[in-house]
């Protein structure tokens, strides 16, 4: 992963969850014995059978974006195929749940359906943020790419550079550099969680743009005690902690959901088992 940046990587660590979070919910049925059953027991047995019927295609689908996500994971700036098949695998799971709703469900079972549905909701919701995750973490990786080359320039201009005049065409082209890369980032489409980590990097990268422009503005005009005021803050800004700190929310809130989507699959079997003693 050396080619991602930090923002990339933090997003990375959390696609192995999101396999397991995406798999197929499919409900046991080796506890429910076609024989020696009451009527009730028999009609739910069946309503079992017949949503596990409903799910078949549901964990082809999670083979799907579990593969693509680790080819996604392995090349992530050639991601058009795999993001082909991660949309193909989001409405594949969204006809599963449509599948799944239609099913009708005996007295006894309609608790479990609907815990069931909840579980599945919860999968398609973070199916859809999951294509837009591989879709966005390329794009701001260029981004992250092209503001760290336009700083390692301006550090090895700066080094070579003699006189104000030189200096000031330096900061010049960072102040350019940092323009486009937040006139990029500006434009795109980030999941919901991570659409305040964008802002803060836009943010950011608009105020390191502006002190650019002002320290070349006073190197020209000669006012040496007020470039270096400016470019004190330049670095302070540069080193701010504020969008690493949005990230590391965002993957908090990730995982929140990870969790929900967990948690759900736990009251499900819970269900089941209540069933299993009841009926």
């Amino acid at each position: 992963m050396g080619a991602l940046s930090r923002s990339a990587k933090v997003v990375w660590g959390l696609t192995g969850l999101i396999a397991v979070a995406l798999a197929a919910v499919v409900v046991a049925s080796a506890v429910w014995p076609h024989h020696a059953a009451t009527s009730r027991r028999d009609r739910v047995a069946q309503y079992i059978r017949d949503v596990n019927t409903a799910q078949v295609g549901s964990a082809r689908e999670a083979n799907t974006i579990a593969l693509a996500y680790t080819r996604f994971r392995g090349d992530p700036q050639h991601a058009a195929a795999q993001l082909r098949a991660l949309a193909q695998a989001e409405r594949a799971m969204r006809v599963v749940r449509t599948r799944v709703a239609a099913v009708r469900a005996p007295a006894d079972a309609r608790r479990l359906r609907s815990r069931l549905l909840r579980l599945l909701d919860l999968q398609v919701d973070f199916a859809g943020d999951v294509r837009l995750l591989g879709a966005y973490v390329p794009r701001v990786a260029q981004v992250d790419g092209r503001t760290s080359a336009a700083s390692r320039r301006l550090s090895r201009a700066l080094a070579g550079a003699r006189g104000p005049a030189r200096q000031a065409r330096v900061f010049d082209d960072y102040a350019a550099a940092a323009r486009s890369a937040a006139d990029t980032l500006s434009r795109l489409r980030a999941p919901p969680e991570f659409d305040r980590s964008r802002r803060s990097q836009v943010a950011r990268l608009r105020r390191l743009e502006r002190l650019a422009t002002q320290i070349a503005v006073a190197l020209r005009t000669h006012r040496a005690t007020g470039a270096t005021a400016l470019v004190r803050r330049f670095a302070a800004a540069n080193a701010s902690p504020a969008v690493a700190l949005d990230e590391r929310r965002a993957v908090l809130a990730y995982d929140r959901r990870l969790r929900a989507i967990d948690s759900q699959r736990a009251v499900v079997q819970r269900e089941l088992a209540r069933l299993e003693r009841s009926l």
